[in-house]
């Protein structure tokens, strides 16, 4: 598995190997898998990670190989604080929102903390 920097890391889930390696033939129509435990930087991403398999054709002795990517993307967390109640048909005349969050109550005076 290639991981889009140093600061990602890549492990074969509950192991610490950062590749699969099956030992045994794999005879036609079975199949092996490995799943990876993929943890992403503190930098924000948006791009590629890479799979790679390789095997060896018991046929022809030769290698083959075989590469798949997939769209990762990490960013800085977000804290959600509202969000707007919307109505179907007929349109939402009063536009509420309903607030989730009040940072307003840990920095208030008021005995009543509002």
């Amino acid at each position: 598995m290639d991981v889009p920097g140093k600061q990602w890391t890549s492990v074969v889930s509950g192991a610490t190997e950062t590749s699969k390696t099956f030992v045994q033939p794999v005879a036609p129509g079975e199949s092996v898998s490995a799943t990876f435990k993929v943890t992403s930087g503190p930098v924000p991403f948006n791009g590629d990670l890479v799979g790679n398999a390789s095997w060896t054709n018991q046929a022809s002795g030769r290698k083959q190989v075989e590469t798949a990517a997939e769209k990762v993307r990490n960013a800085s967390p977000i804290k959600v604080n509202e969000y707007r109640v919307r109505s179907g048909a007929p349109a939402n005349p009063t536009n509420s929102f309903i607030e989730l969050y009040n940072a307003a109550l840990k920095a208030s005076s008021s005995p009543t903390g509002r």
